[in-house]
């Protein structure tokens, strides 16, 4: 998905990934925890949802002023690839895609975290399957590889953050199930073309949760 794309379409994906999200907050100390800060919170549909769950402080961190950020939270409008709040855990979702150097991201991050600190990925798409990429999903990887964004980084998830020097928690792959695409989403990614797709779509999500292994000061 780009940071262009259409609330519903947001939303849909949000709804369709709920139960990754609870196994996720399973594996944090959401209870415990008195510091979250959420990078490219985008909508804010995560940071509402985690004010249910946790006392702490919740920043959310994106460079667009947005509409839909919970007034218990705090926002911060700068490229979070430049601002690093201390906190127990970061969490974020369909945003390390989007950056140019998203290992150096990590180790940054680490040092705010500190020995121990927990980074949660709720979920990042890889713009591929097991029967090689259909003309549909090769058209909007083109399209977000244009837009400057790694449409194929859940599969190197795992790697990314070991090279970083993170732990792994727990890692997975969910593999939605075949439906049409969203229409506002391919008119946005395709153009004029998007009406000669009318295949359905499945794109793996990887999500994982991971642990800074040492102190990084």
């Amino acid at each position: 998905m780009s940071p262009r794309t259409p609330g519903p379409v947001l939303e849909r994906q949000f709804l369709n990934l709920r139960e990754t999200r609870r196994h996720i907050y399973s594996l944090l100390p959401l209870r415990r925890a008195s510091a979250i800060v959420e990078p490219g919170c985008g909508s804010g549909l995560l940071a509402r949802e985690l004010l249910s769950l946790t006392p702490a402080r919740i920043t959310c961190i994106d460079a667009v002023e947005r509409q839909g950020i919970p007034p218990d939270c705090a926002f911060a409008r700068c490229d979070a690839t430049r601002f690093f709040p201390r906190a127990d855990i970061y969490i974020s979702s369909f945003f390390l895609y989007q950056l140019r150097e998203p290992v150096a991201y990590l180790r940054n991050v680490g040092r705010a975290l500190g020995k121990g600190g927990l980074y949660a990925v709720a979920g990042e798409f890889a713009y591929t399957n097991e029967e090689g990429c259909s003309p549909l999903v090769s058209g909007i990887a083109a399209s977000l590889r244009r837009e400057g964004f790694d449409p194929m980084f859940g599969s190197v998830l795992v790697e990314s953050f070991r090279a970083a020097g993170y732990g792994i928690v727990e890692t997975g792959r969910v593999r939605p199930l075949w439906e049409p695409p969203d229409r506002e989403f391919l008119k946005l990614q395709l153009g004029d073309r998007w009406e000669s797709f009318p295949e359905s779509i499945t794109v793996p999500v990887y999500w994982g949760v991971f642990r800074v292994l040492g102190n990084r000061g």
